[in-house]
């Protein structure tokens, strides 16, 4: 994956050799989540390049731009969690992490020992109707660091 300006997508296009933005254009492979930041104001394309490749791949693209703000959903999305893990303190003991949601290039969820829910996850719950599913995955997140912040903590 990388990302061109519209003179070097020209010449991308037309088969010519052509230069990226370095910076910005972190070579990829497999799932995950990658942040570009350009170089400068200016219109820019992401180019998937699979030419090299024996095998035709399915792609899944998703591009958010983030200025740093908060989005309202992602606001009542901390609030939310937020609040769960002040219940959870007053139920169990157990050292802080974090809980955060983001965007990861796939609809999943993870912890060690902080906690990460993708948006992507939310979104696919959200999409197929089943979003209380979400709190049964945010349940499941927490067990796995509970379990992991307790075994470091017996075994000191």
């Amino acid at each position: 994956m990388e990302l061109v300006d519209p003179e070097n997508y020209q010449l991308l296009a037309a088969g010519r050799q052509f230069t990226f933005a370095t910076a910005a254009s972190p070579r990829i492979a497999g799932n995950g989540h990658y942040s570009f930041i350009t170089p400068a104001t200016n219109t820019y394309y992401i180019v998937v390049d699979n030419r090299a490749n024996l095998f035709q791949r399915d792609y899944k693209l998703r591009v958010d731009e983030n200025d740093g703000t908060q989005t309202e959903r992602e606001r009542k999305l901390r609030e939310l969690y937020t609040g769960r893990y002040s219940g959870l303190k007053k139920m169990f003991r157990f050292r802080d992490f974090d809980i955060a949601f983001r965007s990861c290039g796939v609809a999943n969820a993870f912890s060690n020992p902080n906690i990460t829910i993708c948006s992507e996850l939310v979104d696919d719950l959200e999409d197929k109707g089943i979003s209380d599913v979400e709190l049964w995955v945010f349940f499941h997140e927490i067990a796995h660091t509970l379990l992991r912040t307790w075994d470091s903590q017996f075994r000191q």
